[in-house]
């Protein structure tokens, strides 16, 4: 701080603040310090700093520890009805994920995965149930957190209210269930991602159909709960097939709502959300393109026809065109920028901008990247190495999966093979690979 500070009172030029800047402090990126050359064929050739001492990668600061053990809790402070979670104080009970989904940016971004301790974030939800009475507990695997049964049985004891953001059927218990339904949820959102078995070992979602199905018989056995269930399609490998087997999973996961709560009379309804497969850089699937948007739309139309006749079943569908805008701001280079500043002048109109913009937006949408090709991410440094990345692209071409990153010594990836950064990770296999 006393060095912005310094800045500040010196009252230096702007391009001096910035060379500054980006010569002193971790982490920071002044794109007005780098040059980019291109191929002929359009791709990245270099991206090299213009200034000197300017670092030739940036290199994201990490926590120097594998935990949060003695740090404070993320709270909201701003609550309002107009969000998905309505007047609830968001508290964060995990970041990171170590079940290493290949598609998943959050899984690779934020590693290694951290938690609180237990004592910390029930301190913090007490804090935040004070306020409002209303929490929401947010991570991208709620039920994977230690303790999550014992905190949300406190929030129900004190009469409050909770929801959470995400839940991984395979963990999701018997007692955060109860929980939940004391707590009032009427909704439990799974995310099966994939229809086939193949399709998630290609993924690396370690999931089962058996674990899918036992879960929703846990779930309908509980209460008469509606299911939101996401899905991917367009996914990297994937076959006519696999599309069909998203429709006799839904089919599959109704039947054993049927079954298991017919007695009651009352059964939950099912609203599917099917999207479009979008690349994002630093993983494993960062060289894979988007499908075309006319191929996607088929498949789309194909599964509101196969579903349309199945009761209790509402499907709703992405919409291409915006899977394209996404690819396009995830995977392009900075000669994007035109094409945002056409949108911008344009009021938001992007068909506009795609139209008269001096470049092609297939080139970063629909064109697969070779292994060996300079990408426009590559001199951001996250921990993870590169080598990494391929070796888990390979494995999916495999459709095969890999550990899971959670408990036990691990230098995989490379994130906690520096100073200070060793986190234990553990294996479902019976030896870890050491290589970096």
């Amino acid at each position: 701080m006393n060095f912005f500070l310094e800045l500040y009172r010196e009252k230096r030029a702007r391009k001096e603040i910035l060379v500054r800047l980006a010569r002193n402090v971790p982490g920071l990126y002044v794109p007005l310090f780098y040059r980019a050359e291109y191929h002929e064929d359009g791709t990245l050739k270099t991206f090299l700093p213009v200034e000197d001492l300017i670092p030739e990668k940036i290199r994201v600061p990490r926590s120097p520890h594998g935990g949060f053990s003695g740090k404070e809790t993320p709270v909201s402070i701003i609550t309002t009805p107009n969000t998905e979670f309505s007047n609830k104080v968001l508290v964060e009970v995990g970041r990171g994920c170590g079940h290493s989904c290949r598609f998943c940016a959050a899984g690779f971004a934020y590693r290694p995965p951290r938690q609180y301790e237990e004592s910390q974030l029930s301190e913090a939800v007490l804090k935040a149930l004070a306020r409002t009475g209303r929490v929401g507990l947010v991570s991208p695997a709620v039920s994977d957190v230690p303790g999550i049964e014992s905190m949300t049985a406190q929030i129900i004891e004190r009469g409050g209210v909770f929801s959470v953001s995400s839940l991984r059927a395979e963990t999701l218990t018997q007692g955060l269930l109860d929980n939940l339904k004391s707590a009032g949820q009427k909704t439990i959102t799974i995310a099966p991602e994939a229809g086939s078995e193949r399709l998630r070992r290609v993924i690396n979602k370690h999931l089962t159909n058996e674990q899918i199905f036992e879960t929703i018989r846990r779930v309908s056995r509980s209460e008469d709960f509606s299911l939101r269930l996401y899905f991917l399609i367009g996914l990297p490998t994937e076959t006519d097939e696999d599309v069909r087997q998203i429709v006799e999973l839904v089919k599959g996961i109704r039947h054993h709502m049927i079954k298991e709560s017919a007695a009651r009379g009352r059964i939950g309804r099912i609203r599917l959300s099917v999207n479009c497969f979008v690349p994002k850089p630093f993983t494993p699937f960062q060289w894979f393109p988007m499908e075309e948007a006319g191929s996607l739309k088929k498949k789309q139309k194909w599964l509101k026809k196969a579903l349309a006749k199945a009761g209790g079943i509402h499907v709703s569908l992405d919409v291409p065109r915006w899977a394209y805008v996404q690819t396009l701001l995830s995977m392009g280079d900075r000669r994007v920028g035109a094409i945002l500043l056409l949108a911008h002048q344009s009021g938001g109109d992007w068909t506009r901008a795609l139209k008269f913009a001096n470049i092609n937006p297939d080139f970063y949408v629909y064109r697969p990247r070779g292994i060996e090709e300079l990408l426009p991410w590559d001199f951001i440094h996250n921990g993870v190495s590169k080598r990494h990345l391929v070796k888990e692209h390979d494995l999916a071409l495999k459709a095969e999966e890999s550990e899971i990153c959670h408990v036990g010594e691990c230098r995989r990836c490379g994130v906690c093979a520096g100073p200070g950064l060793l986190q234990t990770v553990r294996s479902t296999h019976s030896s870890v690979s050491s290589d970096a």
